[in-house]
C-alpha cells in the first residue's frame, strides 16, 4: 500500500497539494524528481530533512526510494502538519518549526537536505526572503558527502542566479536541474562531485 497518493490542483501555475488515499493524479515532474533525490546518496539508511514538508507528497516518494531512511519533516504551518495522515505520519520525524530555527538548533548530521520552503502571497508561491543566505548554516549540518538541494522559482524579479548566490559561494560543486515544462530550478550542491550519471538517477 502506498504511503500517500498525492494529487495536485494547478491554479494559474501555482501548485497546491493534498495527500489522500485513492488519488490517481500524477504529480508534476519537479516533484517526481524531488522524490528521487535519495538516489544521489549511496547510503541505504540516510538521514534526510525536508524543509517545507507541506502535506508530505515528496516525503512519500522519497520513502519509496529508501524505505530504511530516517526522514525529518520541517513544517511551521500547524494546519498542514496536522493534516498529514497515517501511515505516512508514522514514518516522519515532524518538526513544527521554521527552517532557520531547525537548522540552528538541530545537532543531527544530515545526508540530504531538500529545501522546498515557500509561502503564499495572494495566489503566488514565494520563498521567504531570509531563505537565500543560509547555505553556510545548511553546510554545517551536512554529513561528509552530504547533498543540499534548493527548489527555486524565477519570481519577484529575482533571477535564479541571485537566489542561489550563497550556495555557489559555499559549495565547491553546484549543478542546476531545470524542467522543460516547469519554471522550477533545482540547485544541487555538495562539497564533492555528484555521482556519475546523476541526471539519469533523477530521471
Amino acid at each position: 500500500m502506498s504511503l500517500a497518493a498525492p494529487s495536485a490542483a494547478i491554479l494559474r501555475g501555482d501548485l497546491f497539494f493534498t495527500a489522500g488515499p485513492g488519488s490517481v493524479a500524477e504529480l508534476p515532474r519537479p516533484f517526481q524528481v524531488a522524490g528521487r533525490l535519495p538516489r544521489l546518496l549511496d547510503e541505504e539508511r540516510p538521514t534526510v530533512a525536508i524543509l517545507g514538508l507541506g502535506l508530505g507528497a515528496v516525503a512519500a516518494l522519497m520513502i519509496e526510494q529508501r524505505p530504511g531512511m530516517r526522514l525529518i519533516g520541517v513544517e511551521p504551518d500547524e494546519a498542514l502538519a496536522g493534516s498529514i495522515g497515517e501511515p505516512l505520519r508514522s514514518r516522519i520525524e515532524l518538526e513544527r518549526t521554521d527552517a532557520l530555527t531547525f537548522l540552528h538548533r538541530t545537532r543531527k548530521r544530515l545526508d540530504l537536505v531538500f529545501d522546498d520552503c515557500f509561502v503564499l502571497e495572494g495566489e503566488d508561491a514565494v520563498r521567504p526572503p531570509e531563505l537565500t543566505r543560509h547555505a553556510d548554516l545548511v553546510a554545517r549540518r551536512l554529513s561528509a558527502g552530504g547533498v543540499y538541494v534548493r527548489n527555486l522559482l524565477p519570481i519577484d524579479g529575482r533571477p535564479i542566479a541571485e537566489q542561489c548566490a550563497d550556495v555557489r559561494r559555499r559549495f565547491s560543486h553546484v549543478e542546476l536541474r531545470s524542467f522543460r515544462e516547469w519554471e522550477n530550478r533545482f540547485v544541487i550542491a555538495a562539497d564533492r562531485p555528484l555521482p556519475g550519471g546523476w541526471r539519469t538517477r533523477l530521471g
